[in-house]
């Protein structure tokens, strides 16, 4: 499948180093196997029946794909084939079927988005116009969806080891990359149950939400296997930002603010385990947030949310009265305090949440930075993607990016008119 875009004036560097903008772009999609083999059907690849693809890749969570492929059959002469249809055999694509989903422009080197395994089919046979069939599919971290056989009690492990270890126990094959929290625990989790009620998904996810963990799959290198990863949120740890200028790479760029609700202070308070007393661990929004503020190309570093929200309510009664107390059990003060740490970083995260649309970018990733420009204060600067949806149909190819910020640009900066 081959779509021509139109340029854009100055677009973003290419995978390949040239700029968007300096030639036409044919992006295309091919549907292969793991190991990167063409997927085939009555000897001809599958790829030539794709009609549309979406592919939905998050910072945590499952990744979905969406693919819409032709279902008539034609001889050479474009002449119809009895049996009419191609894939109603559910053989060469079919429930638990693993499609690896590639992109790429023209003729550059094909880039790995996705491997999934096809959940759902749904079929369409109009009168009035070709056949299709819909595949739906979720990526490899869906093969956690699933129950151990009894309870498991974990005694005295460090939380990535119990995630690689219950990995191994569950049977996905899936190979792991785990990082311990910054700075990791000093004593092992005294000890936790995972239920036979709860799904393997389920009982990391209880990790990662309390450790302010991620956890998705990866592919490990171009073309690589899909790993499993289990690491502290990625928006602490600034890499290369891709720039990214309105009126050159952006088509579309929707902001919104959420400043009240934001919680301010997170106590966290309970007994520690095999000892007596107890503890109360206090953590601020203002600490909590600091190192998700990065200074972008312009060199200057946001204003964060706590300051934000000060100065926007400093006329209130009680300007900073959002406390989130938190009763904890079986947890240290380590992990109390990180607990707490990270409750106020998920409200926190919701300050300044965006959209944008580009021309289709492979590049664009859940996990990375993006440094925006051109809409000044309070928006420009660095910004954490959480979510990228793909989309490769008639209409060409387009990327859309969720992104985050708990912070802003002092809007006195904004140019006068």
């Amino acid at each position: 499948m081959a779509t021509a875009l139109a340029p854009a004036s100055a677009p973003a560097a290419a995978p390949g180093g040239e700029l968007l903008g300096r030639r036409l772009f044919a992006p295309k999609c091919r549907l292969v196997t793991a190991n990167g083999s063409a997927l085939q059907i009555d000897g001809q690849p599958v790829s030539q029946d794709v009609i549309s693809v979406k592919v939905t890749l998050p910072n945590h969570g499952v990744g979905q794909v969406e693919l819409v492929l032709n279902n008539q059959r034609h001889d050479s002469s474009h002449r119809p084939l009895v049996p009419t249809w191609r894939y109603n055999d559910l053989q060469t694509l079919s429930f638990g079927t693993r499609v690896r989903v590639d992109l790429c422009y023209a003729n550059e080197a094909w880039v790995p988005m996705i491997l999934a395994r096809i959940t759902d089919l749904s079929f369409q046979f109009p009168q009035d116009a070709g056949a299709k069939v819909t595949l739906q599919g979720e990526d490899l971290l869906s093969l956690l969806k699933v129950k151990p056989a009894t309870d498991t009690m974990w005694l005295d492990f460090q939380e990535v080891d119990i995630v690689s270890g219950a990995v191994a126990d569950s049977g996905s094959g899936l190979a792991v990359t785990t990082t311990p929290p910054n700075p990791a625990f000093s004593n092992p989790l005294e000890g936790v149950t995972h239920q036979a009620t709860q799904t393997y998904l389920q009982f990391f996810d209880s990790f990662a939400e309390r450790m302010d963990h991620e956890l998705f799959t990866a592919f490990d290198g171009a073309g690589g296997a899909v790993r499993l990863h289990f690491e502290p949120a990625r928006s602490g740890t600034l890499g290369d930002p891709l720039p990214l200028a309105w009126g050159r790479d952006l088509l579309d760029f929707k902001p919104v603010f959420k400043v009240w609700d934001l919680r301010t202070e997170a106590v966290a308070s309970g007994t520690p385990p095999r000892r007596r007393g107890s503890f109360s661990e206090r953590v601020l929004l203002a600490d909590a947030i600091r190192g998700e503020l990065h200074a972008g190309a312009n060199g200057i570093t946001p204003l964060s949310a706590d300051d934000a929200r000060r100065h926007a309510f400093s006329n209130e009664t009680h300007p900073e009265a959002h406390n989130e107390p938190i009763a904890v059990s079986n947890l240290d003060e380590e992990r109390a305090r990180l607990l707490a740490t990270a409750t106020l970083r998920r409200s926190a995260r919701q300050f300044l949440c965006a959209d944008i649309t580009t021309i289709g970018s492979t590049r664009l990733r859940p996990g990375m930075h993006v440094d925006l420009s051109g809409f000044h204060s309070p928006f420009d600067g660095i910004y954490y993607v959480t979510q990228t949806v793909h989309t490769l149909s008639a209409a060409g190819y387009l990327t859309v990016s969720s992104l985050r910020r708990p912070g802003m640009l002092d809007p006195s900066r904004y140019p006068g008119g």
